[in-house]
C-alpha cells in the first residue's frame, strides 16, 4: 500500500508502519517504535484492518520527552478513530484508553543498589546514572529483546 504524496520522513513512517503490519507473521505481535509524537495515516489504520490477527505495540516519545505505549489488541476495529482529514493520533488512541504502560525491553531492572527495584534516574541520589546516559542503556535493552536477547542486567 503505497501512499502518492511527496516523500517525506512522515510518509516513509507511514509507508513502513503499513508495510510492517502487512507483511507480519499470522497471530504476531507488531511493534511500531519511534521516537516521534506523530499519527497514523489512513493507510497504516487501513493495512491494520486487513490483518485483525495482529495486536500491534506502539513505543513514542511525547512532547514531554517520556516514553509512552499505545497497545491495539487483535481483532481491534480503528476505522471509527480516523479523522475528517485521514488521521489517526497517537495521543487520540491514548484518550481512548489504549495506553499500556511502557517498560524498557523485558525486564527493566538495573541492580544499583545491591537489591532488585525499578530503574532509578539521576535526581537528589549521588551515584546515579544521568538521564542520558540512562535512555541510552534503555533504547539497547529494549533493542536486544526485540530481537530476542533476554537477560536481567545486575
Amino acid at each position: 500500500m503505497r501512499m502518492t504524496e511527496a516523500n517525506s520522513a512522515y510518509l516513509m513512517f507511514n509507508r513502513n508502519s503499513a508495510d510492517k503490519i502487512s507483511s507480519a507473521a499470522q497471530n504476531a505481535k507488531v511493534i511500531i517504535d519511534t521516537d516521534k509524537w506523530t499519527s497514523f495515516y489512513r493507510n497504516v489504520i487501513d493495512a491494520l484492518a486487513k490483518r485483525p490477527d495482529l495486536t500491534v505495540k506502539i513505543r513514542f516519545t511525547d512532547e514531554k520527552h517520556a516514553r509512552r505505549c499505545i497497545t491495539i489488541p487483535a481483532g481491534t476495529d480503528l476505522d471509527g478513530f480516523i479523522d475528517s482529514k485521514g488521521f489517526t493520533g497517537f495521543e487520540y488512541l491514548v484518550s481512548k484508553g489504549f495506553e499500556t504502560p511502557y517498560q524498557w525491553g523485558c525486564k527493566p531492572y538495573i541492580n544499583l543498589s545491591g537489591r532488585p527495584e525499578p530503574l532509578q534516574r539521576a535526581g537528589s541520589h549521588t551515584g546515579l546514572l544521568s538521564e542520558n546516559t540512562l535512555n541510552f542503556i534503555l533504547w539497547h535493552i529494549d533493542f536486544l529483546c526485540d530481537i530476542g536477547v533476554t537477560k536481567t542486567i545486575t
